[in-house]
């Protein structure tokens, strides 16, 4: 038996990243654009982007920040569950199409993207509409099969590896 010994620093638990800002307001969902860039929790939000800011149900005053993500074209919030599908997505999402608001207009990625030949498959939103309301739910619809496609594609190069391998053993 092997008995290991850690010191009492390493064990210890790491700081949490605060991912909520304190605002002295009552609404549900606020929308605001930055005028200087910041990072709350996983959300890094650049000067003139547009963001929500949704409240927190558990802590008075504090909202969690929800920011469209150019290089991944979706949702990011601030909390932990960042991308996954959660209820500040899905409340930013009703308040964007509630009140009209356009949250990718301003957004740009951080780095230009390689056009590819599965371009067709990738997520579009019309940003030219201003006054239409966004169809989240074709947008998710969408990018899904887009997620799943590559996922096949991934699996597919996997398995090609896996058989050449398998070839060059028997040789």
């Amino acid at each position: 038996m092997i008995a290991h010994s850690y010191p009492k620093r390493s064990t210890r638990a790491l700081p949490q990243v605060e991912s909520t800002i304190y605002l002295d307001v009552a609404a549900p969902a606020l929308r605001f654009t930055a005028r200087a860039g910041f990072t709350v929790g996983h959300a890094h939000v650049n000067e003139g982007d547009t963001c929500i800011a949704v409240k927190s149900l558990r802590r008075q005053n504090r909202y969690y920040i929800v920011k469209f993500n150019a290089t991944r074209q979706c949702l990011q919030c601030s909390c932990g569950l960042n991308f996954s599908d959660h209820d500040h997505l899905r409340t930013a999402q009703q308040y964007a199409e509630s009140h009209s608001i356009d949250m990718e207009a301003k957004a740009e990625p951080l780095m230009p993207r390689k056009r590819t030949e599965s371009r067709e498959n990738a997520l579009t939103v019309d940003v030219t509409a201003q006054s239409k309301p966004i169809d989240w739910k074709a947008v998710q619809k969408r990018d899904r099969a887009r997620q799943k496609a590559l996922n096949a594609e991934y699996w597919q190069k996997v398995e090609e590896a896996r058989a050449q391998d398998a070839r060059a053993v028997a040789k």
